[in-house]
């Protein structure tokens, strides 16, 4: 896995319009580091857009959302759960 992406730090971001229901941070080898946003994000209030990105960037090290996840999104975003 590249350094880049088990820091969490994205390659890259992309806004594009929403095709599916659900962002996503890309961890495949070809495109490791992207984070993909719907474009509608900035639409949001800052507190959501704050947790959707905190959100994906932590999936650049963690894949699930088990405890190791959710440990980590209380540490960065507080009140997270409320989202």
């Amino acid at each position: 896995m590249p350094a880049i992406v088990a820091a969490g730090v994205p390659r890259s971001a992309v806004c594009r319009p929403r095709r599916g229901r659900c962002p996503n941070a890309v961890r495949t080898p070809s495109s490791a580091g992207t984070i993909t946003l719907a474009a509608d994000l900035f639409d949001e209030p800052d507190s959501f857009q704050d947790f959707v990105v905190a959100h994906e960037r932590l999936h650049l090290r963690v894949p699930n959302h088990g405890c190791l996840f959710k440990a980590l999104m209380t540490a960065h975003v507080s009140g997270w759960r409320s989202f």
